[in-house]
């Protein structure tokens, strides 16, 4: 019945208004949905929605633009993505909490909570895509960080940090590291030296001829991932994609194996 419901509600397309909704959460202990309302390209809602009341309410003030929803782990509250800033939002909070970093992150996504006060993310650092440890104070620690390369789509399993690489070149790859922090420090400058005098081995996994994006580890040996091409052309009605099963075998080594195609209209990716 769920995955009816959320079928349905990721095929909702008002033709007139070009308003979309989005299934973006569920509240496991309440059995409530989390749905992102698009009114327009740039006025996004976020709603709670009862399927068995049918009762939905707004639970974010209109002024935020919400992004990247992710339900904390004890579900005291979510966290999202607003204007570059991580948020979030508890139930008895009138305004949500932001999260200010002692350095100097932008562009952060891909949030992950591991308990109600940590998180990781990607998040640009000197204009390069790292991969960072933020506590509930906003201290931010580096786990993954390079110059000239590119890290997205973490993905921590037990002790294994594993994430998408991007050369300065533009190569992918599939890569895994340990999840490891160095002692925490006052300064983020202080914490990101000590990093760069420590910095973890890097195992490629394995490598893409076209790019890849939203990495999803089930296990520290599978994992699946969406390849697409590296140029959209607005002339084409239509992107290609590819979904690809990665797995290790026994001796170690890792392969890869297209489960299916699909293709989106371009006309929803590229305006």
């Amino acid at each position: 019945m769920r995955a009816k419901i959320l079928t349905i509600l990721c095929c909702f397309i008002s033709l007139h208004a070009k308003e979309f909704l989005y299934p973006v959460g569920y509240h496991s202990e309440q059995d409530t949905f989390f749905i992102m309302y698009q009114k327009t390209s740039t006025h996004l809602e976020l709603w709670e929605w009862d399927p068995k009341t049918e009762y939905a309410q707004q639970v974010l003030l209109s002024r935020y633009s919400p992004a990247g929803f992710t339900m904390l782990p004890d579900h005291s509250g979510f966290s999202f993505i607003d204007n570059g800033m991580l948020k979030v939002k508890q139930p008895l909070k009138r305004s949500p909490r932001t999260i200010e970093y002692n350095a100097p992150l932008y562009n952060v996504e891909q949030v992950h909570w591991i308990t109600s006060h940590t998180c990781y993310a990607s998040g640009k650092y000197c204009d390069y895509f790292g991969i960072f440890h933020i506590d509930w104070d906003g201290c931010v620690q580096p786990l993954v960080w390079q110059d000239g390369c590119d890290y997205l789509y973490p993905q921590k399993i037990g002790t294994d940090l594993f994430f998408v690489k991007r050369s300065h070149e533009g190569d992918y790859s599939v890569a895994y590291t340990s999840y490891s922090m160095k002692r925490p420090q006052d300064d983020f400058s202080d914490s990101m030296l000590l990093y760069l005098e420590n910095q973890p081995i890097i195992h490629e996994a394995l490598p893409f001829e076209t790019p890849i994006a939203f990495l999803k580890m089930v296990s520290d040996r599978e994992g699946f991932v969406i390849s697409y091409p590296e140029k959209l052309l607005q002339k084409n009605p239509a992107v290609p994609f590819n979904y690809y099963r990665l797995y290790r075998s026994d001796e170690g080594g890792w392969s890869k194996e297209r489960l299916f195609s699909f293709t989106i209209p371009t006309s929803l990716l590229v305006g």
